[in-house]
């Protein structure tokens, strides 16, 4: 498998330099940074929100007001205050 990385230009930067520093390629060094990542369990928090988080968001909103009506009077609002 082939894995293409875009890099930012600083640390493609700091990636030749290092590995010009050390004596081996691009690619080795690069390969080695993504086992260490996968190896450390490092991954990215993919925790899920639970429905409960959002209680009381929409308290303030008009009960019983259609919402088009409702988008309506907001744009209004916007519209005086300018």
């Amino acid at each position: 498998m082939t894995l293409i990385l875009n890099l930012p230009p600083e640390t493609e930067a700091r990636l030749r330099e290092r590995a010009t520093r050390e004596g081996c390629r691009e690619e080795e060094l690069a390969l080695s940074a993504v086992e260490q990542f996968l190896k450390s369990g490092n991954a990215p928090n993919t925790s899920k929100r639970s429905i409960l988080d959002f209680r009381g968001v929409g308290k303030h909103l008009p009960v019983g007001m259609d919402a088009q009506e409702y988008v309506s009077n907001m744009r209004d609002e916007w519209d005086h205050d300018e």
